[in-house]
């Protein structure tokens, strides 16, 4: 068999190594059948049946004639002989019954684990399922690692952070008095290229809708300041909820921007339960960070997006640099975005 990665399964492949990888794949677990695999990524069955040969070929997974896939083994359990380092990963995973889907946190976090494994760092992961950090990760996190990476806004309902170990936020605004670096897409380059978007088509009113936690808010203010800044008008900047059934739409000449594509993955929902039409068809809108490009069931539309495998890069050198030199100050990476039309993607993306 070749032993190269097929890349039409690579999605596949890296969906479930990160779920043995965060334990939520036990050894010995059965796994979905290759036909839901299949279905969950859009992939014919001799297209998913290559991804698991690959991972079976690796000794991750192994066939029981008649009776499934299985688990054979952890992606890191060979990689703790020969780690020098404990680096802890805190991610959040969404289970099976939720609806949970690869997006950007997994591609970030499948190139953590790649750099780990290159570089000889043992990754000990912390899966989570809600917002809220589980009770006494932080102590473990403190004793068992020498450095940790936050893979999820935690600024949004975590007072404090008691961690005295070097740390990276993705995808947070507060540094929590400088423990944290923080790694982000850039959103004063978003800003600058949602004005030239929107410019280009003749919009002079803009309605922006956000998510309440303060990395979209604060997205959602810096495009306010610039939108007026270049003599636009702010219609709205609607603080939405996931919740809500009734949303006002902009008119057919004024411009909709969301601070997330999940958020505006949710109005192209909406729009079509409350107007009956189709969102990216008949308005001008822009979404922001690239996870229309990893979820396949998502709406096609434009997007202001960021490559997640050089957040993930991104995060685990700053997090060892910090950890090799421990005297080193925390500080703020954003990375540039880079507007992507509807059905393409980008190389390496």
């Amino acid at each position: 068999m070749n032993n190269r990665k097929p890349e039409i399964a690579a999605e596949l492949i890296d969906y479930i190594e990160t779920r043995i990888m965060t334990e939520e794949y036990l050894p010995g677990a059965r796994l979905p059948s290759v036909r839901s695999l299949g279905q969950k990524f859009g992939l014919s069955y001799g297209s998913t049946l290559r991804g698991i040969d690959y991972l079976c070929h690796r000794g991750t997974l192994r066939k029981s004639p008649k009776r499934g896939i299985f688990v054979a083994r952890g992606t890191n359990d060979s990689a703790r002989h020969r780690a020098t380092k404990p680096l802890g990963v805190l991610v959040y995973i969404q289970d099976e019954e939720s609806g949970g889907y690869p997006g950007i946190y997994y591609t970030a976090f499948n190139e953590i684990q790649r750099m780990a494994l290159q570089y000889r760092y043992e990754l000990m992961v912390f899966p989570y399922s809600q917002y809220e950090i589980p009770a006494g990760t932080l102590d473990r996190l403190n004793r068992h690692c020498d450095g940790v990476i936050l893979l999820r806004e935690f600024d949004w309902r975590a007072a404090n952070l008691s961690l005295n170990i070097p740390a990276v936020g993705v995808m947070m605004v507060s540094d929590f008095e400088e423990k944290l670096s923080l790694v982000d897409i850039d959103p004063f380059n978003a800003a600058t290229q949602a004005v030239r978007y929107f410019r280009k088509r003749g919009v002079d009113r803009l309605h922006i809708y956000t998510d309440p936690r303060p990395v979209f808010f604060n997205r959602a203010k810096i495009l306010a300041f610039f939108w007026e800044n270049a003599g636009g008008t702010v219609a709205g900047l609607h603080v939405q909820s996931y919740g809500k059934e009734t949303v006002p739409f902009p008119s057919r000449n004024e411009g909709l921007f969301c601070t997330s594509d999940n958020l505006l993955e949710y109005l192209c929902g909406l729009y079509h339960r409350q107007c009956g039409g189709h969102l990216p068809a008949e308005r001008i809108i822009l979404g922001m960070d690239g996870k229309s490009i990893h979820v396949k069931w998502f709406h096609c539309f434009p997007t202001i997006a960021i490559n997640w495998k050089t957040i993930g890069r991104t995060a685990f050198e700053e997090c060892v640099a910090r950890m090799e030199v421990p005297t080193r100050g925390s500080r703020r990476i954003y990375l540039p975005g880079k507007l992507v039309e509807p059905g393409e993607r980008p190389p390496g993306f």
